[in-house]
């Protein structure tokens, strides 16, 4: 019996190790090859601005943009799997003001950029 355990604990926990080694490495060199997408967002509002990406039925929070000021974000990857299609939001923050851009295609490597104004409902947007 002895003999059986010590058979299968040598059998078993190398493979593990090794299966362990291997699957971050492989991530991390997908995940550095693909290009972001990434999104600027140019607040000329009078309010900071939380800035929300909605895919799939998911709204995920990017930041946040102080009034008067432009901010940088990154989509992850998984924002922008299968089609691509996400609507970026923009709430104002201590009021009902809101904006949205309606759906938008971005692919990895893309970039989007949002002018929120004053008026928030005037708002445009360029992806490139």
């Amino acid at each position: 019996m002895r003999t059986l355990w010590l058979l299968a604990a040598c059998t078993i926990i190398p493979t593990m190790a090794c299966h362990h080694a291997a699957t971050p490495t492989s991530r991390a060199i997908t995940s550095a090859t693909t290009p972001r997408a990434t999104v600027r967002v140019e607040n000329k509002h009078w309010l900071d601005v939380a800035i929300y990406v909605e895919h799939e039925g998911l709204r995920q929070r990017l930041g946040t943009v102080t009034a008067a000021s432009t901010a940088d974000f990154t989509l992850r990857p998984t924002m922008i799997s299968g089609l691509g299609e996400i609507e970026l939001i923009a709430d104002a923050i201590g009021s009902h003001a809101s904006a949205a851009t309606g759906l938008l295609t971005v692919k990895p490597g893309m970039h989007v950029d949002w002018t929120l104004q004053i008026d928030l409902s005037r708002s445009n947007v360029s992806v490139y």
